[in-house]
């Protein structure tokens, strides 16, 4: 059983049991097609090592504008994709047949001695469609979990494929592209077989109910993902060329799972302990901060050719896929508690996050010659590694000046702020005063018995007003209550 401890203070429990292994496999199933290797898919065929970079540029091109195409065409239809809830199951099932498909396709292309362009180009819009359903599948497969289990799913899904990769590295490339192959396949099985909940129809399916967003954290997430994947790719290149693409060595690939790991780990027990709160997200992206600022000092101060450098560049890589996870994370705990559209969210998601990074720098700066530029100019790593410095130092700035706001607000608000922050948190959900009055003691720590004898009923109405509650906001705790209540002193 994995286990994650709940939030102290009210102590229920919270764990991921048994019925959730195979949901969690399925999950880190899927992240075998976006983080093994950033020319996925066309990396299952065995023509990949060595092939001239050009090539495997135009394919990769196909790919991402495939992928773009696929999430465009889901968030259009987001509404109907909601309601017709009962079909979900068809349209996965095709994705997941779709997706080992054009894998197989790939994997097996030696065997047409040259991989004709038609035909690797439905390949790899097969694994598109694939990617672009299960992406949006999954994340809401997560969010549908609750508030405080959506964040651990997540999380814990990452480590599972971390260490999953780890031993298949140890296998051979040739294992991990043939079990790639068959992830698409695995995964649908996986969510076919995982336990159904509850549809709860979305509040809105309107943009505009995405201001409610914290854009604050998103967007410095964005930040990190984008320099971190273009800096990548432009300091793997220096001294390098950029003629022909293939593998890396089993050590820089095992460096990178090891601390994809390690930082997941990491995740995974800081939100364990308290839950996703302003503060642990704070210290979630200060850390990661950290991971940044030190592999980038390694790569400016270290020998080019020397294996620190490559470490450093192996650990910025998995920094930035730790960076992808909170924010994937976030939004997962933002969709459960607010009530958003799931297609929407991760829609987007898989566009700004999953496509188009791995566009811009695998695809537009080769075609447009910026990263053959790039690898002939020595001072790319100074410079970027300063900008880098520049942005965390902004970002940590950011962000105690709004801790420091909001702590401003709360003393400012005086005895009655929980009670504020409460009534803000219930708006939407037409909660009668007697059960505000029940989750305000609720947030306070009151026990059931507690809480009857301050408002002079007994502890079944209490329980009876708690379970109204729940049903009203569509959570299953007074773990969630909490964690959604906590969410609005980040606004």
């Amino acid at each position: 059983m994995v286990y994650c401890k709940a939030m102290e203070g009210n102590q229920g429990k919270h764990t991921l049991g048994k019925a959730d292994v195979v949901p969690l496999m399925g999950m880190a199933l899927f992240w075998f097609s976006v983080h093994v290797s950033p020319y996925y898919p066309f990396s299952l065929s065995p023509l990949f090592d060595g092939a001239n970079v050009g090539a495997v540029s135009a394919q990769h091109l196909v790919y991402s504008l495939m992928l773009v195409l696929f999430l465009v065409v889901i968030i259009a239809l987001r509404g109907r994709m909601e309601r017709l809830d009962g079909h979900l199951p068809v349209i996965r099932g095709i994705a997941g047949a779709a997706g080992l498909a054009g894998s197989a396709m790939l994997f097996c292309s030696p065997l047409f001695g040259t991989f004709s362009e038609g035909a690797s180009g439905v390949a790899i819009s097969l694994v598109a469609l694939y990617v672009a359903v299960f992406s949006v599948s999954w994340l809401a497969q997560a969010s549908a979990q609750g508030v405080a289990r959506s964040v651990m799913f997540v999380c814990v899904s990452y480590c599972l494929f971390s260490l999953a990769w780890s031993l298949l590295l140890i296998v051979g490339n040739g294992a991990l592209a043939l079990f790639s192959c068959v992830c698409p396949a695995l995964s649908a099985l996986c969510l076919a077989r995982s336990p159904r909940r509850a549809y709860r129809e979305p509040a809105s399916f309107r943009i505009s109910s995405l201001k409610v967003l914290p854009w604050g954290v998103l967007a410095l997430c964005a930040v990190f993902i984008y320099f971190g994947v273009i800096a990548v790719r432009a300091f793997t290149t220096m001294g390098t060329g950029v003629s022909s693409a293939g593998s890396l060595g089993l050590m820089p690939q095992l460096v990178t799972a090891f601390a994809g790991l390690a930082i997941t780990g990491f995740l995974a027990v800081l939100f364990a302990r308290k839950g996703m709160t302003f503060s642990n997200v704070v210290t979630a992206i200060a850390a990661l901060t950290l991971v940044y600022m030190g592999a980038l000092l390694m790569v400016t101060l270290g020998d080019p050719a020397g294996d620190g450098v490559l470490v450093s560049k192996r650990i910025l890589v998995a920094a930035e896929h730790g960076v992808e996870v909170l924010f994937a994370a976030t939004l997962v705990y933002e969709v459960a508690r607010r009530r958003l559209s799931a297609p929407l969210v991760f829609g987007l998601f898989g566009v700004f996050v999953l496509a188009v990074p791995q566009f811009i720098a695998l695809d537009v700066m080769y075609r447009s010659g910026v990263l053959g530029l790039l690898a002939e100019l020595p001072l790319v790593t100074p410079v970027a590694a300063t900008g880098a410095f520049v942005a965390a130092a902004v970002g940590i700035g950011v962000l105690v000046s709004f801790s420091r706001r909001m702590a401003t607000q709360v003393e400012a608000q005086g005895d009655n702020w929980q009670e504020n922050l409460c009534r803000q948190a219930t708006a939407a959900f037409d909660i009668t005063q007697r059960e505000l009055d029940v989750v305000v003691y609720t947030y306070r720590g009151y026990s059931a018995k507690k809480i009857a004898e301050a408002l002079i009923v007994s502890e079944s109405t209490v329980k009876a007003h708690l379970s109204h509650v729940y049903r009203k906001l569509g959570i299953h705790s007074k773990q969630d209550l909490i964690a959604l209540i906590d969410g609005y002193r980040a606004q």
